[in-house]
C-alpha cells in the first residue's frame, strides 16, 4: 500500500509460515516454527546457487520448481503459492488489477489497463461522490507479465471486476467515503459503479465472490488522488485516510519531485522503488 509496508502471512503445508515486510523487496522473512530469517536461510541461498533441493524446508510436490527458483524471492513466493496460498508480490504490499481490466477515459471511451502512460486521463471520483477526471502518476504500478489469483466480484447487474484481495473499492450506503478491502466485501454488500448512461455512479448489490486466475498487476495511482473506474466499478488505491491525504498533498509532492529530480528517490520511500511502474 502506498506510505507504509504491510507485513503479509500465510500458512504453509509443512506448518511454517511465509511473511514479508515488503515482498518484492530485500530483507524478506522466512519464518518457519521458531526460527525467522530476515534475508534467505543461509542453507536457502547455497541451494539455490548449487541447484540443490533445501532438505526439510520443500513441500515434497515443489522439490523441483522451488530448486528451480533464481533468487530468494522467487523461492519464498514458490512456497507460498504451493502452499495453496497468494503470492505477496502485490498483495501484501500493493492492490492490482490483471492487465486486461479496463479504464474508463473521460470522454466516455475505454482502454486497457496494461496501456496507461503517466500523464494519461482517466475518469474518477473524489471521496464526496464528485465525478472528475484525473491524471495517471508516476507511482502507478505496471507489471504485465506476473500470473496472479485474484479476488473476482460480480453484481447483480453482472458487472465484473477482477482485483487483488488488498484492493479497495467503494462500498455503502453512499459513494465514496466508505472503502473496504475486496477481502472483505461479502455477497450483498453495495458497490458503486459507473456506467456511460449514467452521468453518477450507482449503488449494485455483489451477487457472487469467487477466485480466478488472471496475468499482470497494475494499480493506477492517480495525481490528485481520484478513485479510479475500473470495469466501472468505483476504486481506490489505498485506505480512505491515505486516499484523502493524496488527495490534499500528492500533487505537490509529485510536482517537486519532478522539479528536483527525485521521482525515483520517491518511490523508494513509499516502498514503490523495486516495482515496475507505468513507462512515458
Amino acid at each position: 500500500m502506498l506510505f507504509r509496508s504491510v507485513i503479509g502471512s500465510y500458512p504453509l503445508s509443512d506448518g511454517g509460515c511465509f511473511r514479508g515486510t515488503n515482498p518484492t523487496d530485500m530483507p524478506q522473512i522466512m519464518h518457519c516454527g521458531t526460527e525467522q530469517y530476515r534475508t534467505c536461510p543461509p542453507d536457502v541461498d547455497t541451494a539455490l546457487a548449487a541447484g540443490t533441493c533445501v532438505t526439510g524446508m520443500c513441500p515434497a510436490n515443489l522439490v523441483a520448481s522451488i530448486c528451480a527458483s533464481a533468487t530468494c524471492k522467487a523461492y519464498l513466493e514458490t512456497v507460498a503459492v504451493g502452499a495453496g496460498k497468494p503470492s505477496t508480490y502485490c498483495d501484501a504490499a500493493n492492490p492490482c488489477f490483471p492487465s486486461n481490466a479496463i479504464v474508463t477515459k473521460p470522454d466516455g471511451s475505454h482502454a486497457r489497463i496494461d496501456s496507461l502512460k503517466p500523464g494519461d486521463s482517466v475518469l474518477a471520483l473524489s471521496t464526496d461522490g464528485a465525478v472528475k477526471s484525473d491524471e495517471v502518476s508516476i507511482l502507478s504500478i505496471a507489471d504485465a507479465a506476473t500470473p496472479y489469483a485474484f479476488v473476482s466480484l460480480v453484481t447483480e447487474a453482472n458487472a465484473k471486476l477482477n482485483l487483488t484481495s488488498e484492493h479497495h473499492l467503494a462500498v455503502g450506503a453512499k459513494c465514496c467515503s466508505t472503502l473496504k478491502k475486496a477481502k472483505d466485501v461479502v455477497v450483498g454488500d453495495m458497490v458503486w459503479i459507473m456506467s456511460n448512461s449514467r452521468p453518477l455512479p450507482v449503488a449494485q448489490k455483489v451477487a457472487s465472490i469467487s477466485s480466478v486466475s488472471d496475468v499482470g498487476l497494475h494499480s493506477p495511482v492517480l495525481t490528485h488522488g481520484g478513485l479510479p473506474v475500473v470495469n466501472g466499478f468505483v476504486t481506490a488505491f489505498d485506505s480512505i485516510e491515505v486516499v484523502k491525504t493524496a488527495e490534499a498533498g500528492l500533487p505537490a509532492v509529485l510536482a517537486m519531485c519532478k522539479a528536483t529530480h527525485s521521482c525515483e528517490m520517491l518511490k523508494g520511500a513509499l516502498n514503490f522503488g523495486s516495482l515496475p511502474h507505468v513507462s512515458p
